[in-house]
């Protein structure tokens, strides 16, 4: 559903709200159980006095800082200060990453990727949202919808004659606010997907695996859960990797 400039991704176990603010930047406003599009507004970041050592995309506009707002694509060079999804450079420098929004598209199923790498099947629906930097770069974000998931893949394109080199391009970046408890799985031959927890809190989590594929040693999925949720009750999130 679209709505003005919100997206309502849904299904009947699950509602993901998206929507695009004055500033081009793609909100996340909410995922996990079902809600109404109306119930958007009561998600989003309310703007207040503003917040020390922040910078300001718009100087009057004190709910114009990035770097407090749940994104789904986080960029460098306009106050945000979260870890960004992508890293480029042109001419031998960093380049900024600020793309902000230009289109959208619905496709009934799966969008096909160009790769020709096989893709699940009995998809929904797909959206994909285009955003666009000053430089002539172009970010196209892919969501599909399942019963119970939602895929979610980036794609770069350089529309310009000039070559770029990419150092780094993340298929997701998601806020979740709130605490929460991170469970990988992890082992080896014959004790596959022992369950580990750790509590997630400032600093930085790395989960890879130094094999180059998952295998017994360690698998690409991992949970973020509520301190009291179990198998009964409470709030879990499920991530995992298709393709790398």
């Amino acid at each position: 559903i679209v709505n003005e400039n919100v997206y309502h991704l849904s299904t009947q176990h699950y509602s993901c709200l998206l929507r695009i603010n004055g500033l081009g930047l793609v909100e996340y406003l909410h995922f996990g159980a079902p809600v109404k599009t109306g119930d958007a507004e009561s998600f989003a970041c309310r703007p207040g006095l503003g917040w020390g050592a922040s910078v300001l995309l718009e100087e009057k506009d004190t709910a114009s800082c990035a770097d407090v707002l749940a994104l789904q694509w986080s960029g460098s060079g306009r106050g945000d200060y979260r870890e960004t999804p992508i890293e480029l450079e042109r001419n031998g420098k960093a380049s900024p990453t600020d793309f902000t929004y230009r289109s959208y598209e619905i496709f009934e199923g799966i969008a096909p990727m160009t790769s020709g790498l096989p893709q699940a099947k009995d998809a929904l629906q797909s959206l994909v949202i285009t955003m666009e930097h000053p430089g002539g770069l172009r970010l196209k974000l892919y969501y599909t919808l399942f019963d119970d998931v939602i895929t979610r893949r980036a794609v770069l394109e350089n529309n310009t004659d000039a070559p770029i080199v990419l150092h780094k391009l993340m298929s997701l970046c998601v806020d979740i606010p709130g605490g929460f408890e991170m469970t990988t799985f992890d082992g080896s031959w014959i004790a596959e997907m022992r369950p580990h927890k750790v509590n997630v809190g400032p600093g930085r989590i790395v989960h890879d695996s130094t094999t180059g594929f998952s295998s017994n040693r360690h698998q690409p999925g991992f949970l973020l859960s509520r301190p009291d949720t179990n198998e009964e009750h409470g709030d879990a999130y499920g991530f995992n990797l298709i393709y790398s």
